[in-house]
């Protein structure tokens, strides 16, 4: 079985022979920003938070507690789609986060080119609940979360990752990943908070499922 080495001091090799998109995907509260950012920072890449490209309509819907239809999303998806093929051509590799709940959500932003990647954050209702009651000056409610996970169709080719993955060992895992070949193994998580960097090593990856 394939093992990486977080502690590694060279550059990340993610095994690519050009520009990727890799749109970090998950519900509302699932740390999709702040893994984005993290991961863009440690690869020098781009980041765009796909909240910042939702029309005003969209924004008021979502604040008076009401989910998005199929036909609010589309012009947005659309618009991250163009986004994340704009960068593409111009050479450049990005980060987007993105909800990309449903598989034709994923289409839509994917638009058939094997360049654009997924990386699932996933956790359970009440954890991210409680996430999403402790958070101010965001537009999703909390009371919101029940539809998100019922629209949520989780993908079957994405790196999976355990929301309460600590965040350190994570980016260093992830930086030496090989995102065409592997997924995450979200076991090897579980209790990394008292994992130190020597034994850092033991974190595991296997082949995704298709």
């Amino acid at each position: 079985m394939p093992r990486v080495n977080p502690t590694s001091a060279s550059p990340p090799s993610l095994g690519l022979s050009g520009p990727l998109a890799l749109v970090v995907m998950g519900v509302s509260g699932s740390g999709k920003t702040t893994i984005g950012r993290l991961l863009a920072a440690r690869l020098c890449w781009s980041f765009f938070d796909g909240d910042d490209y939702h029309s005003e309509a969209n924004v008021a819907r979502m604040a008076t507690g009401h989910p998005l239809t199929d036909a609010d999303r589309q012009p947005w998806l659309g618009q991250l789609r163009d986004l994340i093929q704009e960068r593409l051509a111009l050479g450049e590799s990005s980060v987007v986060a993105c909800s990309a709940l449903k598989r034709s959500y994923r289409a839509t932003l994917k638009a058939g080119d094997d360049r654009v990647r997924f990386l699932h954050l996933e956790g359970d209702f009440d954890l991210i609940l409680g996430r999403m009651r402790s958070r101010a000056g965001h537009f999703m409610k909390a009371g919101m979360l029940r539809s998100q996970f019922e629209t949520l169709e989780p993908p079957a080719q994405a790196i999976v990752i355990a929301v309460d993955a600590p965040l350190r060992p994570l980016s260093r895992l992830l930086c030496g990943s090989s995102w065409s070949d592997y997924h995450l193994n979200e076991k090897s998580f579980r209790g990394a908070e008292n994992i130190n960097d020597r034994d850092s090593e033991h974190f595991l990856i296997t082949p995704f499922a298709t």
